[in-house]
């Protein structure tokens, strides 16, 4: 599933790019300015698993931008049978942004920042099992704008994490990186 969401993220990103580059680039102008400082924005990414999160961005200049993000998940299941279960995840990611230059409705984007999150899963008559921990990560992608307001998009993301887990006291770095997040914008 991942390797699909991606091959179509990158398809509808090269289209998009494709299509406008056959126009005549002297007879027509951008249809996206740049950002107005206070200007705010809506987002929301989906990675190969569903709904990655919603976040928020703050512009504090014409290609510069404050990004907070967020990631909750509750699961709670109760059995007739005992052993009732319950999960909850929240992440929160919270950095700055680099947008750049238009070409062809296309904005390259570049990002760092600190995150975090809790995972915790408990089931009855146990103890639960907790993990927490924080980081850092950048990430490179681009977004099409299809409007000034509107634009849809993907970045890669590397991480360096630490975490900690509780039953068995256990602190673990990890880096990773190779995670595609489509994600979809609206400015206002």
């Amino acid at each position: 599933m991942r390797r699909s969401l991606t091959l179509v993220a990158l398809f509808a990103l090269t289209s998009a790019g494709t299509a406008a580059a056959q126009t005549d680039s002297a007879t027509t102008t951008p249809t996206a300015t740049d950002f107005r400082p206070g200007q705010w924005g809506a987002r929301f990414g989906l990675d190969g698993g569903g709904p990655y999160g919603i976040g928020a961005l703050y512009f504090t200049s014409p290609r510069k931008a404050w990004f907070l993000d967020a990631n909750v998940g509750l699961d709670y299941q109760d059995s007739e049978a005992g052993g009732d279960a319950d999960q909850e995840r929240f992440a929160l990611s919270l950095g700055r942004r680099w947008y750049g230059t238009e070409r062809s409705k296309v904005r390259s984007i570049i990002g760092t920042g600190i995150s975090g999150n809790y995972y915790r899963e408990g089931n009855e008559g146990s103890d639960p099992y907790v993990v927490y921990g924080g980081g850092f990560y950048g990430e490179l992608g681009g977004a099409v704008f299809f409007t000034p307001d509107l634009s849809l998009g993907a970045t890669w993301r590397a991480n360096l994490f630490a975490s900690y887990q509780n039953t068995t006291d256990f602190t673990r770095v990890t880096f990773s990186a190779g995670g595609i997040v489509v994600e979809g914008a609206f400015y206002f």
